[in-house]
């Protein structure tokens, strides 16, 4: 059974939703991944859910971009700023990187009280990490 076949009661409306959006979305508490829409699966070479949600933050953010993306997030989460059209570098689970455009902002999401909803539009892909 495929993710997007899961019974109603495991997924939210909200979840749902996203999974329909045509872009990467990713939520996360500012340490671990708590959601990724199909399209940031695909993005990140990941084949479902599991390989990406519950795993931290610093597996995806490239190294380059650790210190810059962690002020980023503060502004986000302290300040509840939305940070917007960011040039970022990703990783992928298969190790190559990602460069894209990426806006982040608070958001609540189930149990986090405060979470980061981040879409990105990738630019290119290439490179190991």
């Amino acid at each position: 059974m495929s993710e997007r076949e899961l019974p109603p009661n495991t997924r939210t409306l909200h979840e749902a939703a996203l999974d329909e959006l045509p872009w990467p979305i990713l939520i996360h508490d500012h340490q671990c991944i708590l959601y990724v829409n199909r399209v940031a699966l695909q993005t990140l070479g990941a084949r479902d859910s599991t390989q990406i949600e519950g795993r931290p933050l610093s597996e995806i953010v490239h190294p380059d971009g650790a210190e810059a993306g962690a002020a980023r997030r503060h502004i986000i989460m302290e300040h509840g700023h939305a940070v917007t059209d960011v040039p970022v570098k990703l990783v992928g689970i298969d190790g190559v990187t990602r460069y894209a455009i990426a806006t982040g902002r608070r958001v609540h999401y189930k149990d986090a009280q405060q979470a980061i909803l981040v879409t990105a539009v990738v630019t290119r892909i290439g490179d190991s990490a």
